[in-house]
Order: structure tokens, then C-alpha cells, then sequence
């Protein structure tokens, strides 16, 4: 189709070329750069037409994958990877979507592999590097653990268990090829799952980075306002909200004897607020120390009054 619509335009080019050679030299110039804007239309709709179809026909394969009565999620890994690139960025957003939903409907199903209490005992007597790189000699397990990795899941160490959970970095691997909105979302997410902020009830990251991700997120639902991603952001930062102000269960902001807050929290904060950053999570945060500094760093009456409105 493209090469009849291309030799069609340049007869008719030639055409109006011989037509006008006896008229003036600009017309003439001006009629040939009609034609060739004339067929550069029509060839970037073709190709448009064609681009859009190939898309719908891709992304009605992979949802294809998705409604089988036996999902196979490495089969439909190993689509997503072989033809993401091949999708334009909207069509790859939907794809992503699509996986994620999949994946984690089908976490339950890969975790309740893993609980049984024979490969619990095993996984067990590894650390969890040793198990995030496979370096288990049981060849059951080893099996597990490699599908889990393909389809993107990632092994964690959680109230004395071993399972899989997802792994962010695994859509985040996908991002160039996603809108904007979607590849910063992964992107913030990969720092989630790389390095969780709670295990067990306590907190596991420094105070800074409590202060960070909370921004993180703020910026994220700032930046794209309206976006697929916009309400689980929020999520994220109304955890980091409380985080902030409570700290976690058994990493609690206050000593639980002296009600005194943690020395490296004081300093964290007090580095973040000098920052100046104008946004309604800076300005809670600053307003929370300002009423600290007023009670010497101790959690009062009214300091705690102000901490229940994030409980």
C-alpha cells in the first residue's frame, strides 16, 4: 500500500512540474513542495494505520495470555519482554498494567509454593543473599526460585519466613519503553522493593530516607496529577506521612521510657526542614519540628495530640 501511495504522488509531482514549466519559477516551486508535503502526510497516516494495528494485534495477544483458564505467567513474562519494544509507549503502559494485575493475583498461588513446610526448612539454613542468587544446592528449590525470579518476583526475609514478593525492579526495567508517568512511578516503586522501609514492624531505613520518599511520592502525584498510578502514590505517601510523625512499632520517634525523640531523627529532620522545600509534606514536617523545639524534643500531651491526627 505504501508503495503504490509513494509512486502514485511522484507521477503526480512530475506532473505538475512539466505542467507549470512555462509559468512562473516560484508557483512552480511552491506546487512541488505542496506534492512532497502531500505524500509525506500520506505516508506517516499509513504508517500510523499500519503502527496502531500492530499495537491492538500485540496487545489482544498478551490479553489473550492474561484470560487463559491456566495462566502461564512465564509464558507471559517472556511475551512482555520479546514485544514492549514493538508497542507504542501507551500500548506499553497497558501491557505493564495488565502484568502487574496478573502477577499479583497470581502471588498467592507462587508464595503458598514456598510455605510448605519441607522448602521453608531448607531455605531456612541459607541466607537471603544466598537465596536472592539462587545459591541453593536442593534442586526443587532451585527450580522455584528461578521461575519466581523470571516472572518478578523477589525473595524476602519476613517474619521468619522466605517467600517471594513482587519486584519492582522488573518494571522498572521496562520503564524507556512506558509513558513518562508510568516509568517514574516503577522507578520510585524499585526503590521500595529494593530496600523496603519496614520489616517485622520496625523500621529498616534511615530517618532521611523516611523524608525523602515521602517527597518522592509528593513530587510523583505533583508532576502527573490524574495518572493510573495517582492514588497508590498517595498511599505511599500518606505511609510515609505517619512514618514521619509516628515512626514504626518497634522503631518508634520517641524512647518509650524518656519520651525523648531519636537523636538521628532530630538530626534528620533539622537537615531536611534547613532545605526550605515548599510543599505540604515539608510544610508538616516543619511545622512538626517547629512544635518539638517548643517541648525540648519530648513527646508531651500536646506533641502527642498532634501525632494522633496521623494514627
Amino acid at each position: 500500500m505504501r508503495k503504490f501511495t509513494v509512486i502514485s504522488m511522484t507521477l503526480l509531482t512530475l506532473f505538475v512540474i512539466t505542467a507549470c514549466s512555462n509559468k512562473d519559477p516560484e508557483t512552480t516551486t511552491k506546487s512541488t513542495e505542496t506534492s512532497a508535503e502531500q505524500t509525506e502526510v500520506s505516508t506517516n497516516s499509513t504508517e500510523s494505520t499500519e503502527s496502531n494495528s500492530m499495537d491492538q494485534e500485540l496487545l489482544s495477544a498478551f490479553e489473550a495470555l492474561g484470560e487463559s483458564e491456566d495462566i502461564d505467567l512465564i509464558q507471559m513474562s517472556a511475551y512482555l519482554s520479546d514485544n514492549i519494544d514493538k508497542v507504542s509507549a501507551e500500548t506499553a503502559d497497558l501491557m505493564l498494567q495488565l502484568y502487574e494485575k496478573i502477577q499479583m493475583q497470581l502471588l498467592p498461588t507462587y508464595q503458598d509454593a514456598f510455605f510448605i513446610d519441607s522448602i521453608q526448612g531448607i531455605l531456612l539454613t541459607y541466607s537471603i543473599e544466598e537465596v536472592r542468587q539462587n545459591k541453593v544446592k536442593e534442586e526443587p528449590v532451585q527450580a522455584l526460585l528461578t521461575e519466581a525470579e523470571a516472572v518478578g518476583y523477589k525473595m524476602e526475609a519476613i517474619e521468619g519466613t522466605v517467600a517471594p514478593y513482587i519486584d519492582y525492579g522488573y518494571f522498572a526495567a521496562f520503564a524507556e519503553f512506558a509513558t513518562e508517568s508510568t516509568g517514574a512511578f516503577y522507578k520510585l516503586m524499585k526503590i521500595e522493593s529494593d530496600n523496603p522501609p519496614q520489616k517485622d514492624a520496625a523500621l529498616i531505613i534511615p530517618w532521611a530516607d523516611v523524608l525523602n520518599r515521602g517527597i518522592g511520592f509528593e513530587t510523583y502525584i505533583e508532576d502527573y496529577p490524574g495518572s493510573f498510578y495517582e492514588d497508590r502514590a498517595r498511599m505511599h505517601l500518606e505511609g510515609y506521612e505517619y512514618l514521619a510523625i509516628n515512626g514504626s512499632a518497634n522503631v518508634p520517634l520517641f524512647d518509650f521510657d524518656t519520651k525523648v525523640m531519636d537523636e538521628d531523627a532530630k538530626t534528620s529532620y533539622k537537615a531536611f526542614v534547613d532545605q526550605g522545600l515548599q510543599t505540604e509534606f515539608a510544610t508538616l514536617i516543619k511545622t512538626y519540628l517547629e512544635l518539638l523545639e517548643t517541648h525540648n524534643f519530648v513527646k508531651t500531651a500536646e506533641v502527642e495530640t498532634f501525632m494522633n491526627d496521623y494514627n
